[in-house]
């Protein structure tokens, strides 16, 4: 393995390592009851309409073209790695009735492999598996990088589910 993949894979693994809470956990910016305040700030800044959830994640569904919307959450939980506080941007995709086939978690590995910002994760509730796209990016990132994120994540979820299920649900 050429040293640059191994730094990819290696890169990949600490952001699941940090996803999951395999690695020390810390809320050095706890979360008010709407949310933390710095991503209202930021959303308030772009002009977005938003909610927050029982979680305090911050929800917003956008409009899409063809007439497709995406639902996009912001955790307001942060963890910190190695001094840094990090927060998390998702937004599913698809879901499948019990576990994902083989033949698309491949190609959700593969997808992985052309992501610079960003990456896929499969998240199991009840009897269904969540197919997700995860942004991790500074718990104090401006609001421009934070509506970056919001981008990458509401496109590259909404593109795969387009491509996967040919529906918009989510």
């Amino acid at each position: 393995m050429n040293p640059s993949r191994f730094a990819y894979f290696a890169a990949l693994l600490m952001i699941c390592l940090l996803a999951t809470g395999a690695i020390a956990q810390d809320t050095a910016a706890p979360a008010k009851k709407d949310g933390d305040p710095r991503i209202q700030t930021a959303l308030d800044k772009l002009k977005y309409k938003y909610t927050v959830n029982g979680n305090k994640a911050y929800e917003l569904t956008f409009d899409l073209k063809e007439k497709r919307s995406q639902l996009v959450f912001i955790n307001s939980t942060t963890q910190t790695f190695s001094k840094m506080e990090m927060r998390e941007i998702t937004s599913t995709a698809y879901k499948v009735k019990g576990k994902i086939p083989a033949d698309q978690a491949l190609r959700l590995l593969a997808d992985n492999d052309k992501r610079v910002w960003g990456s896929w994760r499969t998240v199991e509730e009840g009897d269904f598996t969540y197919v997700v796209y995860a942004v991790q990016l500074p718990a104090d990132a401006s609001a421009e990088t934070l509506d970056k994120a919001i981008d990458a994540v509401m496109y590259t979820a909404d593109d795969m589910e387009k491509e996967i299920t040919k529906a918009d649900d989510f």
